[in-house]
């Protein structure tokens, strides 16, 4: 029990630092955490200046959460398997409400990142 206890200690601290825990079965069934960094720094990376301009510095922006239902497996019939499409809520730094969505793959990179106002 004691190890129960630990692990969801640490689960707790990852997800503290606005990391996210991907799980995967391995060859021997049992189940592989992964832990991959939230991945503003490389939403930042994929703006454009426009979009900077718009909707401000993503390292000013507040993370408010997954939208419901996120993430949730790709149905894209070229999205290999085990791709999750993931939606996440933001505020930006002028107070407006941001979606972000993008494509995050088995082993934690993520593509196909787009920013728009929430709807």
């Amino acid at each position: 029990m004691e190890n129960i206890a630990n692990t969801l200690v640490e689960v707790a601290k990852v997800l503290a630092h606005n990391e996210t825990l991907v799980a995967s079965n391995t060859e021997t069934g049992k189940m592989h955490f992964q832990c991959h960094s939230h991945p503003i720094a490389l939403i930042a990376e994929n703006m454009s200046l426009s979009e900077i301009d718009e909707y401000g510095d993503p390292g000013n922006w507040s993370y408010n959460g997954n939208k419901s239902g996120s993430p949730a497996p790709a149905t894209s019939s070229d999205a290999p398997a085990g791709t999750l499409k993931v939606y996440e809520r933001w505020s930006s730094e002028y107070g407006d409400i941001l979606e972000g969505h993008y494509f995050r793959y088995l082993d934690g990179s993520i593509d196909n990142i787009k920013i728009s106002e929430a709807t």
